[in-house]
């Protein structure tokens, strides 16, 4: 039997799965509590992380199911909205850091989730029979990712640790640099199929919105009006721990962002639209018009997506 990546060599090959998860759960006993005094020893991100990430009620835990199913060391772990939990994998509990790095990662999703509608504005979570139209939730997830990404490596490595202390001026250079970063991000190669992460991810986006239509189309009748993004979601995307990754202040948020896609995966997202009988575009209204023909606002509307989110697993 061959040992998993994540074991030297030299590691013998009769640990089970259980022994391996017993390892491993002692290591996230052991490191978690150590979390909090390294976002305090982090600077601006990781102290603001500390007073921000509580308030969405999201608990990191370590099950013996997704403990075996993660195994990528790219992807240690992952947030999931339908239970507000960060899942962790065996990938990221060899070191401490690296449980530190994803746990920072997927606190950004988390406060993603709970501060930005348009995360939730898919055929999933959406409480209105309004979503963001398969562009934009490709656009959406590359910009969710650039923000967790960009964020979570200046966390880690400590690059704006040189900083005055935490201040107004403070804020603003981070910013500064984090912009700088961003566009970038995701471009470095880390896949075996020798795609980067700007194109993984897109093509992970797509598959996702046509698994959905999919099963919309057997099981669920509802129709849906599309809609799109627009400078204020951009924006709000980027403001994660109240300091932008992506535009010096909000006057300046643009639409559509410049993101790069493959011919093939155009050729995808118009199949899409075609089956979602999106004609024009251009012509479809932003989500924020969408909410506002339900007579709810934004902060209502976010509300209420959680709370479908927290209704359907509470009914298991």
């Amino acid at each position: 039997m061959q040992t998993p990546d994540i074991f030297s060599d030299k590691t013998p090959s009769i640990f089970s799965a259980s022994s391996r998860y017993a390892r491993y759960k002692k290591n996230f006993d052991l490191w978690l509590p150590e979390y909090e005094s390294f976002c305090n020893e982090s600077g601006v991100l990781g102290q603001r992380l500390l007073q921000e990430y509580p308030k969405t009620g999201c608990k990191a835990v370590l099950n013996f199911e997704e403990f075996n199913q993660i195994t990528n060391e790219l992807l240690g772990g992952h947030y999931s909205p339908t239970k507000n939990e960060i899942h962790i994998g065996q990938a990221c509990l060899e070191r401490k850091e690296n449980l530190f790095y994803i746990l920072f990662h997927e606190s950004i999703h988390a406060l993603q989730y709970h501060h930005c509608a348009s995360c939730s504005a898919n055929m999933s979570y959406s409480s209105l029979p309004i979503v963001l139209s398969p562009m934009d939730q490709v656009i959406q997830i590359i910009l969710e990712e650039r923000d967790a990404w960009v964020k979570t490596h200046y966390f880690y490595y400590g690059f704006h640790c040189d900083l005055p202390a935490e201040d107004a001026g403070h804020a603003k250079e981070l910013s500064r640099q984090l912009i700088k970063s961003s566009a970038g991000i995701l471009d470095h190669e880390t896949h075996n199929d020798g795609k980067n992460s700007h194109e993984w991810y897109i093509d992970y986006a797509i598959k996702g919105i046509e698994d959905m239509a999919d099963w919309h189309e057997e099981y669920n009748d509802t129709e849906f009006e599309y809609v799109r993004l627009d400078q204020s979601d951009i924006w709000r995307l980027g403001n994660t721990l109240n300091i932008n990754c992506f535009f010096k202040q909000k006057t300046e948020a643009i639409y559509p962002p410049n993101i790069e896609i493959t011919d093939e995966q155009k050729r995808r997202i118009t199949v899409l639209e075609k089956r979602m009988a999106i004609d024009d575009y251009a012509a479809l209204p932003t989500l924020a018009e969408g909410i506002k023909t339900y007579e709810l606002d934004y902060q209502s509307y976010l509300k209420n997506n959680l709370a479908k989110i927290q209704k359907e697993v509470d009914q298991g």
